[in-house]
């Protein structure tokens, strides 16, 4: 049986209160205002469905049956709580189940009004035809919850009318707090009728609106889309689910959602249809500022990377014959200003810097902020490389000019880097890299300069290029780290010490082994830094180990013959040590002996005032240098530690056995313990041991440990033993 417009209305307009899920079992006073509102809406709605004449239910959105009112006992006999879910099924006559779920089913896979006839069981057992109506529940975003619903004794020929499971005046009174308005149109998306509160939300009255007065207040760019969507809707009879902006009284347009269901005749031609506006503005602006936040720096309000590389694929895909420059500039001794006049400064440093730079590109141009004290700038259809060139050359000029941030005067310098597309890239990402490699070649040619990306000159170096830019910021961005490898006594089997052995945890490539890093650091002049961050936070963790119980360790850290020829090191050594409270002789210095014969005489002079210190100095990797043994004598050293290489071969090769052996018997005579390193084997620590070598390390103990992991092993080690 179908309903009358006015009963439509009323049928449908439950699907806007997403608020009536939870039966309210009492209301607290104390509670906060807003529990309070809807506690007493839910209770406002429990008291309309109980004292209905006609039953009264709500599903959830699979279709089961979680709210039935009281009217539903007293027809049937059966209580509420065993109709919940698919039980009320059982107070249907069985030759109509079947008919009537696949109604049901087929209107809630499309979300539209639901009508269904079937005989239902009386409580004494006689059955009498009803007439079952739902309507699909929408929240103010548009989702489906499922399905609301009255159901009306048809039997004797009553009207749908005479038999309202909910007066209009009373559901328009369980609604009034909210949020979206309902609206009836006519079959073609004439306005014809409206929920009270209309003016609440467009600001304007329904009169304005009505027919197809809508259209007049929509946005000009929504318009066209969303009368395809609304007329492909109308054509077919679906559900109508869009967006768009309408203009309130002040002018303002604002985001609204729409929802409208088709209502049908008997013959399935649609009657009317009936629909939700719901203002989502400000979903829309929090979505907004959300997207913004995901595509712009939080600092300079510039474009980030992200938005940047958008920007150039965009440029790619247009296939024109264009030339575009993607320029990439850092900032020469940044951190020097963060360091001296503080991060404050250096923000605001930077964001000067982004407005110079935005004020010198032109339209169609793009700026971003790509890293901490790096922008690039994407020049559209520049042309030649002549252009970008000028371009690139009047920022420098620019730059070099002084600038005032708070009270300084700033003069800053830069070098930038450019790539041309397409000659040097056919890719966002390919650009970028390569623009950052002409970077890095003219901040090595001294900084202020600009250089251009040359396949010729960069594809050898590339590599290397790449590996030492990113050297030079691992420090900063604390990607190093160290591990210890334990050190045992091979007369008393203890542990007596560990040696420091730094890695590199690169955020691209992953583990670099410090033979593929150190020797860079060393040749660009970043080993003194590296070093003395390895002293200190060795000392830091000998520190925290002591606070542990563990007391009697000795570390041993690695120095580079060229950290030794820095004039401050020794100085810079002591300072250090003093300042963390430690004892110099708790500390082993490992130096190569490869280097050490390019300056003897230098060298004798150093290591005796570092050994005056307290400091105990070792050989490492003795055997590979050049062999000669006069440096021994000379030298202030106390420790030989013998290359894994001779030792890996001892028990099956008699030659490295018998320089292991020599050895060993060499610096007995001269006072020298010896270590052996790379030992993993019991035959080679027998072999050792037979000959009186004096240490050992190598993964037959352990592995290179966290520092988290050291006390545990010395404890379980030194138990061990024990037993």
């Amino acid at each position: 049986m179908l309903m009358p417009v006015r009963l439509t209305k009323v049928l449908i307009k439950p699907f806007l209160i997403s608020w009536l899920m939870e039966p309210l079992q009492g209301i607290d006073m104390n509670a906060p205002a807003i529990i309070r509102i809807d506690k007493l809406r839910n209770k406002r709605f429990e008291d309309l469905a109980n004292n209905s004449p006609t039953i009264i239910w709500m599903s959830d959105k699979s279709g089961l049956t979680i709210f039935i009112n009281k009217r539903w006992m007293e027809i049937t006999g059966q209580h509420v709580n065993d109709a919940l879910g698919y039980g009320w099924l059982e107070m249907v006559h069985p030759d109509d189940r079947e008919v009537m779920g696949s109604t049901f089913l087929k209107a809630k896979e499309a979300e539209h009004v639901f009508f269904g006839k079937y005989r239902l069981k009386q409580a004494d057992g006689d059955y009498r035809w009803v007439s079952d109506t739902g309507s699909p529940r929408i929240d103010n975003d548009g989702n489906y919850l499922g399905y609301i619903g009255g159901v009306i004794d048809i039997h004797d020929g009553k009207t749908a009318q005479e038999a309202l499971f909910l007066s209009n005046e009373r559901f328009e009174a369980a609604i009034e707090a909210i949020e979206g308005v309902m609206w009836i149109s006519d079959a073609h998306g004439n306005f014809i009728d409206k929920q009270s509160d209309w003016e609440n939300l467009t600001g304007q009255t329904f009169e304005e609106y009505r027919g197809l007065g809508w259209a007049k207040h929509m946005h000009p760019d929504d318009i066209d889309l969303f009368l395809a969507t609304a007329y492909q809707s109308i054509s077919i009879g679906e559900s109508l689910n869009a967006e768009h902006r309408l203009k309130n009284k002040e002018g303002e347009y604002r985001n609204y959602s729409v929802r409208a269901n088709a209502v049908k005749n008997n013959d399935g031609t649609i009657r009317e249809w009936v629909g939700v506006h719901t203002d989502i503005t400000e979903i829309r602006r929090n979505e907004a500022r959300i997207l913004h936040f995901a595509t712009h720096d939080s600092l300079t309000n510039l474009p980030n990377r992200t938005l940047l590389e958008d920007h150039i694929r965009h440029l790619i895909l247009q296939r024109d014959s264009a030339v575009h420059a993607i320029l990439i500039m850092d900032m020469n001794r940044f951190k020097v200003i963060n360091d001296t006049l503080g991060h404050s400064v250096g923000d605001q440093t930077l964001i000067e810097v982004g407005n110079l730079l935005s004020a010198q590109i032109g339209e169609g141009d793009s700026i971003a902020r790509v890293g901490g004290d790096e922008f690039a700038i994407v020049l559209q259809n520049v042309k030649t490389q002549d252009n970008a060139s000028k371009i690139g050359s009047k920022i420098l000029d620019f730059l070099s000019h002084p600038i005032v941030v708070g009270q300084h005067e700033l003069i800053l310098n830069a070098s930038i880097g450019i790539a041309m597309y397409p000659e040097n890239g056919a890719d966002a990402t390919t650009l970028l890299r390569h623009a950052d490699l002409a970077m890095y070649k003219a901040k090595m040619m001294g900084g202020n300069a600009l250089q251009f990306y040359d396949h010729g000159t960069f594809i050898k170096n590339e590599e290397r290029f790449l590996l030492e830019r990113d050297l030079r910021r691992a420090l900063q961005n604390n990607e190093f780290f160290l591990n210890y490898q334990p050190k045992i006594n091979t007369r008393t089997m203890e542990v007596e010490g560990v040696e420091a052995l730094i890695r590199w945890q690169h955020p691209k490539l992953g583990l670099i082994p410090p033979n593929d890093f150190i020797s860079l650091a060393e040749e660009i002049g970043l080993i003194r830094q590296i070093g003395e961050w390895v002293t200190l936070e060795a000392g830091a963790q000998l520190k925290k180990w002591r606070l542990e119980g563990i007391t009697n360790l000795k570390i041993a850290i690695n120095v580079s013959v060229v950290e030794l020829l820095n004039p401050l090191f020794l100085q810079t050594l002591k300072k250090n040590i003093a300042e963390m409270s430690l004892d110099p002789h708790q500390f082993e210095l490992e130096i190569t002996e490869s280097r050490l014969m390019e300056n003897i005489q230098f060298y004798e002079v150093l290591l005796n005032d570092i050994k005056s210190l307290g400091f105990t100095l070792s050989i490492d990797d003795f055997g590979t240098g050049y062999s000669c043994l006069s440096y021994l004598k000379r030298l202030p050293i106390e420790i030989l530690k013998i290359d894994k290489s001779f030792i890996q071969d001892i028990t099956i090769d008699k030659d490295d056995a018998a320089i292991v052996s020599a050895t060993i018997s060499m610096a007995q005579k001269m006072g020298l313990a010896i270590i052996a390193e790379g030992v993993e084997t019991k035959e080679q620590v027998e072999f050792l041991q037979e000959n009186g070598c004096t240490g050992m390390q190598g993964y037959y103990f352990s592995k290179p440990l966290s520092a988290a992991k050291i006390p545990e092993f010395v404890k379980q080690f030194h138990h061990a033993l024990a037993q």
